[in-house]
């Protein structure tokens, strides 16, 4: 979360939402989507000849997961030791969502989702719409991020006494409190 917060004070970023495509554009990073039909990934990071490319998934239509996925590769770019690490092969693929146990696709989600809800703009924003999913629902809308990113990062941020459980049928995927 701090390389991500240093890289919004870098570019100057001030206001609610924030744009990781254009933040690759300043980074000279290339981001294109991959076709509809491709599944099973969220993103790629790809490095040929010294230039970097983003490739982010299409096969969930919804802005959120798409931007997040563009910030998670970014992640990957900009974290120190995640280039030598996941860019063996000059290409690595994602799965966003906070499931890996990979410390590295964790660490690229946390970046995610600081970039795209940096710290002070997001408790701005957090308080302007006051506590609970309501302002869950606002803040997401404002940061155009999902539900599930918006109300882990509200976790991670209020005062309030908040637990955010993700389950899938009878089994709990993960929970930030």
């Amino acid at each position: 979360a701090r390389e991500a917060e240093a890289l919004i004070h870098e570019l100057g970023i001030k206001a609610l939402p924030v744009c990781p495509f254009a933040i690759a554009r300043e980074l000279d990073i290339e981001v294109r989507p991959l076709p509809g039909t491709r599944r099973g990934v969220s993103g790629m990071l790809l490095h040929f000849d010294g230039s970097f490319g983003i490739a982010y998934a299409t096969y969930i239509d919804h802005d959120g997961f798409k931007r997040f996925s563009v910030g998670h590769e970014i992640g990957h770019y900009r974290l120190p030791g995640h280039p030598e690490s996941v860019l063996r092969n000059g290409a690595h693929t994602s799965l966003a969502g906070f499931v890996s146990k990979d410390r590295y696709e964790l660490e690229a989600d946390h970046f995610s989702a600081a970039l795209l809800m940096p710290g002070r703009l997001f408790d701005s924003a957090m308080d302007k719409a006051g506590s609970g999913l309501d302002a869950i629902e606002t803040v997401s809308g404002e940061c155009i991020t999902s539900l599930t990113a918006t109300a882990i990062r509200y976790a991670q941020r209020t005062s309030d006494a908040t637990a955010i459980v993700v389950s899938a049928g009878l089994s709990v995927e993960y929970c930030f409190m």
